[in-house]
């Protein structure tokens, strides 16, 4: 094992209620997921264990990592958070910095946990967490200290509690909490607004679809807001509403400088999430590079904005 990884671990026994449970789903399982199951729902139990002492409450019942049938195809090891949103508990081996996430665990995850077994399977240690995947891959080496993931969980819970910013009011000049009116633009925009979405991250909460026709006469309201990350300087986050029939609402994502002289901070990402507080849009600045994200709601559709650098994050809440 990594020593360096040990070193900063958070290691905690693996108790024999925790093994029982394991060992009972293990046993409904035919001998080829049969290990596999048994280790991903010692995952998810730790993984309970430990928000539990950060006071964060777990469903276990809405946990697929513990119901048999799904264990028979999926390797997933996901833990439900009252009020948060679900997160995966992924076992991973220290001596491999990339360790390859399945497709099935990646889906709706508020963040990924980075757990291993200690070899007599008595402890379990945890290394720290990521927001987010690159390429399905969890890197060992980029993972966020667990010192900051009880902050990070706190963030999202109050993200879906605070009251959301109403963008129908921009189209009346309206704005709340900081954020203020850019140009109003009313004019005719004769081209195809392609989203970047991929359509198998679809939420029902929220109805992200590609704009496939063109948008004739539309009316525009721009909004922006500053961003300040402590340390870290400040970025602009700046939103377009453009107002479509029946109903439909495009939105375009941009984050800027603060200033035309600056350079967004390398490594800054940007997510859309959900109502349950699920990635279902993300990208990443390199440097200087500025971010957009594109994509359509309904009225009513509840939506996050969620900026990230280093270990802070600031997410804004908005409706349509």
């Amino acid at each position: 094992m990594s020593q360096s990884l040990l070193r900063d671990a958070l290691s905690l026994p693996i108790t024999q209620t925790m093994i029982d449970r394991a060992l009972r789903l293990a046993r409904t399982q035919p001998p080829e997921t049969a290990e596999r199951a048994y280790r991903n729902a010692i995952a998810v139990l730790i993984a309970q264990d430990y928000c539990a002492l950060l006071g964060f409450e777990a469903d276990l019942t809405q946990s697929d990592a513990l119901q048999p049938v799904v264990c028979l195809t999926g390797d997933i090891a996901d833990l439900p958070l009252v009020g948060i949103g679900t997160i995966e508990c992924r076992l991973v081996d220290p001596e491999v910095n990339a360790c390859e996430i399945p497709l099935e665990a990646t889906v709706d995850k508020a963040a990924y946990l980075a757990i291993a077994l200690q070899p007599d399977r008595n402890f379990a240690h945890l290394f720290g967490f990521s927001p987010s995947l690159r390429s399905d891959h969890l890197y060992l080496d980029q993972l966020q200290s667990l010192d900051d993931f009880g902050s990070y969980l706190i963030g999202l819970r109050e993200a879906k509690v605070t009251a959301p910013i109403r963008m129908m009011q921009w189209l009346e000049d309206g704005f709340e909490r900081g954020w203020q009116a850019a140009q109003v633009i009313v004019e005719t925009i004769a081209e195809t607004i392609v989203s970047e979405v991929d359509q198998a991250m679809n939420s029902p909460e929220l109805a992200f679809r590609s704009a496939e026709s063109i948008v004739t006469s539309p009316e525009v309201r721009r909004a922006v807001k500053t961003i300040q990350f402590q340390p870290g300087g400040s970025v602009t986050l700046q939103v377009d509403l453009i107002s479509n029939p029946l109903d439909v609402l495009s939105v375009v994502v941009r984050i800027l400088p603060v200033t035309p002289l600056e350079e967004l901070p390398n490594g800054l990402q940007c997510a859309i999430l959900d109502l349950d507080g699920h990635a279902v849009m993300q990208v990443e600045a390199g440097a200087g590079e500025q971010l957009q994200l594109e994509f359509d709601v309904d009225l009513g559709d509840v939506f996050s904005i969620r900026l990230t650098l280093g270990e802070v994050s600031v997410s804004e809440v908005l409706t349509a």
